[in-house]
């Protein structure tokens, strides 16, 4: 294997007269290789027997060399055949080096039996800067070089770009699944060849050199800001042009750039529109003055915006004579522009000579406690202070109840308080819970059975409750809503559709909000020529997602329900729908399947595609969407 190598090295030598010189374009970059596939998973298998994994391993190893020979530090994410190397292990290796580029290399196949040979070049659809620029180098290479006729470049959510903090390509050479192209790969010269394409491309997109920029903060760690403005410097080794910037999955827009006259290459970064309290991360993508992009730095920041003002109030307008237990009060904490606050602050409450403890969540509002013995007699003064400032106080009376006193708290899926209900009486609110689900209302004495009804926000179904109070005035009920489907309840979902799928889309999204879900229409400009490029990348903008539902029309006899190809849940998914429907539709055909369609592959959330006839009836699309909406809420 050593003499191997040697010679394969002095081939190179004499191959490529740029290493006779002492010219290193790419020194000082970092780069990982990714040699696809390896150990157990031999990827595609050609038909003569060569395995997809051991050409990726070989290219790699060829390219590592050209590569260091012009001053690059490079690295593999598996050094031999044997290596069985998961998605997430490979990630971790890249998150963990942060490399100024990370290309994944790859070799594709084909079951259909007379496929085109072509390359394809997919980047980091997240990532416009490096990732974009290296590939559009890449691509032009191997298209330029014809090495296995034209090359593609797709943006792509592959687990190993969408889940990559690095610059980062995935490549598809050519086609192992053709005889003639895996006969050119079985052979030395032609894996050498698109080592060397490979490698002239990334020189070509390196010409002016790489460009970095350095934040004074740690993308481990979390920036505290105290006020709705922020000021980040950072060092470049090259003239800043432009700075744009993504807060989560929301377009921040461009920043302000101030130069630091004092110190060369130093900025100031700064935001022009004011940020409300939260945790934010910010995604920047900085270009030198010879349009070279910089890699996309990440700083997790937590804006922590001083409290203004606080305001407290009971739940109830009074405390029964004799109430014993906790009796609760809202607490609300404010800016200093009188907006609601919304984050996390300490804070102590003290009546008579007790105190305790709280802490606001992150709407701005809490429920604190009084803890009464039911001895108390007077007027309660009850005082809270935040952060040991902001104080506030509200007196509470102690009265005996003239009316029925109705103390209750609302309660639906995992015993979680539910904010926002009303609570109604012959059509009529009488109250609304709190963020700690507590509500409070009265009735008169003589009446015995009062009955009301509850009707809780998105996610929960509406209910009666009577209430039969006979002597004692206090009522202090605790209510529990059902929820309309466990399995969607504040489930992530994402649905993209064409403009002539609007009123299905639309079909689709009203009940799905209704059960809890918390559902995105993904926008699919009609004006571009792949507009699902745009909606995968809304959808892998999103965290934490949970399906994707495409709606597509085709030139189709039968509709069609699509899934990964190893996708379990896809496909539970995809049958479930298929199954339901042809038992009240068994005149019409559905087939489930797995499917090519570009947004199956590239999110890392469960997606389902919904192809129907170009020109279906009505019924059939509110059909559709009706046990679609079902199988979601029965999933498991």
């Amino acid at each position: 294997m050593k003499n191997y190598k040697k010679l394969a090295f002095l081939f190179l030598l004499s191959t490529f007269p740029a290493f006779a010189q002492g010219y290193k374009p790419l020194d000082g970059l970092n780069i990982m290789l990714d040699p696809g596939h390896g150990g157990a998973d031999p990827g595609a298998v050609g038909r003569m027997g060569l395995k997809e994994s051991d050409t990726n391993l070989r290219v790699a190893r060829y390219l590592k060399m050209l590569l260091e020979h012009d001053g690059a530090n490079v690295s593999l994410t598996r050094e031999t055949p044997e290596k069985t190397q998961s998605l997430a292990q490979r990630v971790a290796m890249s998150n963990e080096a942060m490399p100024d580029l990370f290309i994944s290399i790859h070799h594709n196949a084909s079951l259909n039996p007379n496929p085109t040979n072509h390359s394809e070049i997919y980047y980091n659809a997240k990532d416009s800067g490096v990732s974009r620029m290296v590939g559009e180098h890449l691509n032009s290479g191997l298209a330029d070089a014809e090495y296995a006729g034209k090359s593609i470049m797709i943006p792509a959510g592959f687990y190993v770009l969408r889940n990559n903090n690095a610059p980062s390509i995935l490549t598809e050479g050519s086609y192992i699944s053709i005889p003639e192209s895996e006969k050119q790969l079985m052979s030395g010269k032609g894996l050498t060849k698109e080592a060397e394409i490979l490698w002239r491309s990334i020189r070509k997109a390196y010409d002016k050199g790489a460009f970095k920029i350095d934040l004074y903060t740690s993308s481990d760690k979390k920036l505290i800001v105290n006020n709705p403005y922020f000021n980040i410097l950072f060092t470049a080794n090259k003239p800043v042009s432009s700075i744009n910037a993504r807060v989560d999955n929301v377009n921040f827009g461009n920043l302000g750039v101030k130069s630091i006259m004092a110190y060369p290459m130093t900025y100031s970064l700064y935001n022009t529109h004011p940020l409300k309290s939260g945790e934010y991360e910010l995604s920047i993508l900085a270009k030198s003055i010879d349009g070279m992009p910089a890699p996309t730095k990440k700083v997790n920041m937590v804006v922590l915006l001083p409290i203004g003002k606080s305001e407290l109030k009971p739940i109830a307008p009074y405390i029964p004579l004799g109430f014993k237990g906790r009796f609760p009060l809202t607490l609300k904490i404010y800016d200093e522009n009188n907006h609601l606050n919304t984050r996390r602050a300490i804070g102590k409450i003290q009546y008579g000579n007790k105190s305790d403890d709280f802490l606001t969540d992150e709407s701005g509002k809490t429920t604190v406690f009084i803890e009464l013995d039911g001895t108390e007699t007077k007027e309660v003064v009850v005082k809270t202070s935040i952060e040991n400032n902001c104080e506030t106080s509200v007196s509470i009376p102690i009265a005996m109840p003239i009316q029925r006193f109705v103390l209750g708290k609302l309660t639906g899926f995992n015993d979680a308080p539910l904010a926002g209900a009303n609570i109604k009486h012959n059509d009529k609110i009488i109250a609304k819970t709190n963020n700690g689900g507590f509500f409070y209302f009265d009735y008169p004495l003589n009446i015995n059975e009062y009955k009301i009804e509850v009707q809780p926000r998105f996610g929960h179904n509406a209910f009666t409750y009577t209430i039969n109070t006979v002597g004692e005035p206090v009522t202090l009920p605790i209510l529990k809503a059902e929820a309309v489907s466990p399995a969607l309840f504040n489930k992530k979902l994402a649905v993209m559709a064409p403009e002539q799928l609007n009123d299905m889309a639309r079909n689709l999204i009203k009940p799905l909000v209704y059960a809890g879900a918390k559902v995105s229409r993904l926008n699919m400009p009609p004006n571009m020529e792949h507009p699902e490029y745009q909606a995968v990348l809304e959808a892998n903008l999103i965290k934490d997602l949970n399906f994707v539902i495409s709606l597509k029309t085709e030139n189709i006899k039968n509709i069609q329900i699509r899934h990964y190809h190893s996708s379990k849940n896809g496909k539970k998914l995809a049958d479930a729908v298929k199954s339901t429907f042809m038992d009240s539709y068994p005149e019409i055909t559905v087939k489930s399947c797995a499917g090519s369609d570009y947004e199956l592959g590239h999110t890392g959330a469960t997606a389902i595609v919904i192809a129907i006839p170009n020109q279906p009836d009505e019924s059939t699309r509110e059909a559709l969407v009706n046990h679609l909406s079902q199988a979601l809420k029965s999933n498991n």
